[in-house]
């Protein structure tokens, strides 16, 4: 009776605040609340009080019972379906109340972990509302309110393109600036949250014609890479002064200053940044001595695994370039036995095979050959791991691709190599990959083994040095010449059929030599 159309008309505006009250009392018990949620009162609300919802005193009564419904996730869908979105950010953008303004950023911050009300939100502009409070908004809560409630629309592949067509990044960005660790925390989270999205990197490095960020913000967030300490570790010296002493362990660590939660999302931020293989950002990088600072990082033995994977990707990626820039890239540090080191550190297939790519693509620049054929040994163990696999999945295939024609490269590069190559065993490395050619993930004919592993063979078996070694190789025992001559009652139908239907192996091939190429346009059916 009391929440009737005709009831709450009739109610003046000390009672209808009274009424508020009452209702942000009611919510906290689950029956009533859902009981008040179902008799539409919300709705009643609004269209009752009309022009109370005008009048400066009802607001932050208004505002603070939305808060108390909202936080309850199980109103949230009548809470969107009467209105109540549109109440709130109307409530926001007319009240001068801190306090008004604070209850209307959590009552979307609540309303933000359910996806329906997240579209409602996204409808009535909140979006925009909410980066408008993180910008314009002077105390600390309603900022770190704001940012927070931004946080699954960041994380959301729906809304992405959304906040970067509305300077989000820039947004994020300036909190890079602040003197507040949370602020700093939140704004470089949001920020690697939006630079998921391609487009958002383009506009953040400056290659976007359609959007460009107010200013470079690649500086100000290398800023939170701290120096690493060289020389004795902090800890060998505290040992020689007091044994016993094992307090501070924090000052094991033999980075400079820094705070763990910001180092981590500001490595991943650029390691999203090198997905863009342009050479404009490359030269960012470059001029930012940026290689040198993740090198030091990476073997320091003070970051977590994700930013350890997040640096090896960084250079991964930034190695699928021109000579030039990978002499750079490469100056100074022992980049190729860190590439390798990707099995072994127990990283995700994709950062293996991204590894092992930017080392084929090292590799075929001449110069580089005879530094990538040093590291032969790591290689084959990194071929025998890949190959001594029970699951041969789709990892296994873009893996072994990568390893035959790494192979076949450096192979058929130099005859000075055919020695080494021979005493490690690569001709029955060949073979083996032959053997697995046959019958790939959809049981195809895996046409990129096999041509690779043909030409491998040939070079080394030609060989004015080791030719007749590699033979023996061939030769010994029967089974493999009849492997190899199995070959030649191949239908050629179903060898170009297989070529340009395209298999996993020939598109991460594609990709090492066109970086640029995204892994959903190499897609097939």
């Amino acid at each position: 009776h009391m929440f009737t159309y005709e009831r709450l008309e009739s109610l003046s505006i000390t009672s209808a605040i009274y009424l508020c009250d009452t209702c942000r009392q009611l919510a906290d018990d689950a029956v009533v609340r859902g009981q008040l949620m179902q008799e539409m009162i919300l709705k009643t609300m609004l269209d009752a009080w009309v022009v109370y919802m005008e009048d400066p005193q009802i607001a932050p009564h208004m505002a603070l019972m939305a808060s108390a419904f909202a936080y309850h996730a199980d109103t949230h869908e009548e809470f969107v379906l009467q209105g109540g979105v549109r109440l709130v950010i109307e409530l926001y953008s007319r009240s001068p109340v801190e306090h008004v303004r604070l209850c209307c950023l959590l009552t979307l911050l609540y309303l933000a972990e359910t996806e329906h009300a997240r579209k409602c939100i996204a409808q009535e502009r909140g979006i925009m509302t909410l980066l408008t409070a993180c910008e314009n908004e002077t105390h600390i809560d309603l900022v770190t309110n704001a940012l927070k409630a931004l946080i699954p629309f960041a994380s959301s592949d729906d809304y992405r393109p959304e906040l970067g067509q509305e300077g989000a990044i820039d947004t994020f960005a300036s909190f890079l600036f602040s003197e507040q660790l949370t602020l700093q925390q939140l704004g470089a989270f949001l920020l690697q949250n939006v630079l998921e999205l391609r487009a958002n990197r383009r506009i953040f490095l400056g290659l976007a014609k359609e959007k460009q960020c107010e200013e470079d913000y690649l500086e100000p967030l290398m800023r939170f890479l701290p120096k690493v300490n060289k020389g004795p570790p902090k800890r060998i010296i505290r040992m020689k002064k007091d044994k016993k002493d094992n307090k501070k362990k924090d000052e094991d660590s033999n980075l400079g200053p820094h705070d763990p939660f910001i180092l981590r999302t500001s490595i991943h931020c650029i390691a999203l940044l090198s997905l863009e293989h342009s050479e404009e950002a490359q030269e960012k990088f470059l001029d930012l001595s940026l290689p040198p600072k993740f090198y030091d990082l990476f073997y320091s033995e003070s970051i977590d695994k994700s930013s350890g994977e997040a640096i090896l990707l960084f250079f991964a990626n930034c190695l699928h370039t021109s000579k030039d820039l990978q002499t750079r890239f490469m100056k100074g540090i022992e980049v190729i036995p860190m590439l390798l080191a990707a099995r072994d550190m127990d990283f995700s297939a994709h950062t293996i095979t991204r590894s092992l790519s930017a080392l084929l693509s090292i590799a075929r620049v001449p110069d580089f050959r005879r530094m990538v054929v040093g590291q032969l040994d790591l290689i084959m163990a990194s071929v025998n791991s890949n190959l001594s696999l029970n699951e041969r999945d789709e990892d296994f295939y873009c893996a072994a691709a990568v390893h035959c024609a790494l192979l076949c490269e450096l192979a058929r590069a130099s005859t000075e190599f055919h020695e080494k190559m021979a005493k490690a065993g690569v001709v029955e490395a060949f073979l083996v990959f032959m053997t697995v050619a046959g019958k790939g993930v959809n049981d195809e004919m895996c046409i990129e083994l096999l041509m690779s592993a043909i030409f491998g063979i040939a070079a080394l078996v030609s060989s004015p040095k080791t030719g007749e070694q590699c033979m023996a190789s061939l030769l010994f025992p029967a089974t493999r010449l009849q492997l190899f001559m199995s070959l030649l009652r191949l239908p050629a139908t179903d060898i170009n059929g297989t070529y340009y239907t395209g298999t996993i192996g020939i598109r991460t091939l594609q990709r090492t030599a066109a970086p640029e190429i995204t892994p959903e346009e190499l897609q097939v059916g």
